[in-house]
């Protein structure tokens, strides 16, 4: 029961973080922007769900390793939330040590005067974040497979 504590926000917070990448990686693709329309929608976008993610990316990674750490008996659960916490793990390193340096640098750029070297950061931005969404569609799997798993409260009979 109380690996279903910690689960269930798992999993949903996992779905956020998918949810938004899936979102980004659906209507976001730079290539359908002019550049300096992009610029100025990821420098006010960016602000307002920068906090949010990694607040969301965190106490996600948290819960489903306390739910993995009260999966031992349950081996393939454990499996599972183990891979879930891999494909979060990779996702938030691939954020931290490319994409926020890359963001940074974004939201210091003037969009109507964008410097030489914008189409190299955001074609490289953009082939990270595809490699991101694809590991929290994976860990969203996993999780959700977790998830499913968890047996119903047995109720004694009688």
């Amino acid at each position: 029961m109380l690996r279903k504590v910690f689960l269930l926000p798992a999993l949903v917070l996992v779905a956020l973080l998918a949810g938004r990448a899936f979102w980004t990686w659906l209507l976001d693709n730079p290539a359908n922007f002019p550049a300096d329309v992009y610029v100025a929608y990821f420098q006010i976008v960016d602000r307002a769900i920068a906090g949010p993610i990694a607040m969301m990316g965190t106490l996600a990674l948290l819960l489903v390793a306390l739910a993995a750490g009260l999966s031992l008996r349950d081996r393939p659960a454990l499996f599972l939330l183990a891979a879930a916490f891999c494909c979060l793990l990779i996702s938030t390193y691939v954020t931290v040590r490319y994409h926020l340096p890359i963001n940074a640098q974004i939201a210091t750029f003037d969009p109507r005067a964008l410097p030489p070297n914008w189409p190299a950061l955001r074609d490289r931005w953009w082939s990270l974040h595809k490699i991101r969404l694809v590991v929290l569609l994976a860990g969203l799997g996993f999780t959700s497979l977790a998830a499913l798993r968890c047996p119903a409260s047995r109720k004694p009979s009688g």
